[in-house]
């Protein structure tokens, strides 16, 4: 019986197995990436929106005022 056979299955299976492990590892992170970023977007957006309710609200009280 000849080693080559089962020696190149496990050799495809760790191979396989390596490629899972390193496509799961990438997924993971992205996503942590993903998340990161969507935070960040989330603060910025929410830190430009109270900006700019405040310049609003600042602009409308100094027209008012000046009447």
């Amino acid at each position: 019986m000849s080693t080559d056979g089962p020696t190149s299955l496990l050799s495809s299976v760790w191979r396989g197995a390596l490629v899972l492990l390193g496509t799961a590892v990438c997924v993971w992170i992205a996503a942590s990436l993903i998340q990161q970023v969507w935070v960040v977007l989330v603060i910025v957006a929410g830190v430009a929106v109270v900006v700019s309710a405040a310049v609003i609200v600042l602009r409308w009280w100094w027209r008012r005022r000046q009447w």
